[in-house]
């Protein structure tokens, strides 16, 4: 009876370590699209003619987004404003960051943009000393991407965040096929 035990003991510790040694280091997860389920590769969103609400408790202007969508662990948001037009090409700003607003007073304010994402979805905030009466019209690119480099060692970033033409490049984003949400 002994041995059945010890037999069983053994068996049921030999278990225990297999199963906890497994490959699953949750470095594949991927974005995922309401519309596409199946999607495996990292998401372009167009968000066009955004307007703020003015928040007088916080003092800001804030751009809660109604596009929901599901990202999983280790998934990365960043948020880039078009800031200018270079040669018919957009100029994309990465986010948070400072831009000048012209508002219809037609004054130019410097306005510092940030932004906040969960799993579902994304918050732009706006602030300025003076703030505008009105902040509209303005156009986002949201862009999830994979958050962990499995084959790079390296603490650095395998690619220049700030530089949206290269983010595109790197992860191989077809910028024909992004989604225009509305805000």
């Amino acid at each position: 009876m002994k041995k059945v035990i010890s037999l069983l003991f053994m068996f049921l510790i030999m278990g225990l370590i297999f199963t906890s040694c497994n490959d699953d280091d949750d470095y594949y997860y991927y974005p995922i699209d309401n519309n596409n389920n199946n999607n495996n590769n990292p998401l372009l969103y167009e968000v066009n003619n955004v307007s703020f609400n003015y928040d007088s408790s916080a003092n800001m202007y804030l751009f809660q987004s109604k596009f929901k969508f599901k990202l999983y662990k280790g998934v990365n948001v960043l948020i880039y404003l078009l800031s200018d037009w270079d040669n018919n090409e957009p100029v994309w700003m990465l986010l948070p960051n400072s831009a000048l607003y012209t508002a219809s007073d037609n004054k130019t304010y410097n306005m510092f943009f940030n932004y906040n994402f969960t799993n579902k979805d994304y918050q732009i905030t706006a602030w300025s000393d003076p703030m505008p009466q009105y902040l509209t019209g303005i156009t986002f690119r949201v862009v999830a991407i994979p958050g962990f480099f499995p084959k790079s060692k390296s603490a650095t970033p395998p690619v220049d965040y700030r530089d949206y033409n290269a983010v595109v490049k790197y992860f191989n984003i077809d910028e024909s096929k992004v989604k225009v949400i509305k805000p």
